[in-house]
């Protein structure tokens, strides 16, 4: 390591078409997992299928990225895909509540007002007159002490 370079491929340079030649073959990777519908490549049960079916994929993905690239993107697959899941399941939780539940929880009195009655400054705030500024109300640090 030299000056905060480390010692990865400089054919995974950080450049403009090196980006680009990584997020490309991180697609076709991960198309191929999604063919086979894998979402983590590196659990147990699924390295040989993997390595046997997507394993020219998977070398490019990792010759043309850095290596924290490739782990980082490997890694947010599976987090992307927990976040979707988990997504779903509250989706499909609320599409089965009963109408009762929403309706009582729609009827929650939210004071949007609060901020709106503090009085008027009248001291020039840092966008020119309070009547300029489009918020008359909007209290200043010399207005309140």
């Amino acid at each position: 390591m030299f000056f905060g370079r480390s010692a990865e491929s400089p054919a995974a340079s950080n450049t403009r078409s090196g980006r680009r030649a990584c997020w490309d073959s991180r697609d076709r990777f991960f198309q191929c997992l999604d063919a086979l519908r894998v979402v983590d490549p590196q659990a147990a049960d699924v390295q040989s299928k993997v390595k046997s079916e997507c394993g020219r994929e998977r070398q490019a993905f990792q010759d043309s990225c850095l290596h924290s690239w490739f782990v980082y993107f490997q890694e947010k697959r599976v987090a992307d895909w927990k976040k979707n899941q988990y997504v779903m399941k509250i989706e499909r939780e609320a599409a089965s509540a009963p109408p009762q539940t929403l309706s009582k929880i729609a009827r929650i009195p939210v004071n949007t007002s609060l901020f709106f009655r503090l009085p008027p400054c009248s001291a020039p705030s840092r966008f020119g007159s309070p009547a300029n500024s489009g918020f008359a109300t909007t209290p200043c640090g010399s207005c309140f002490g």
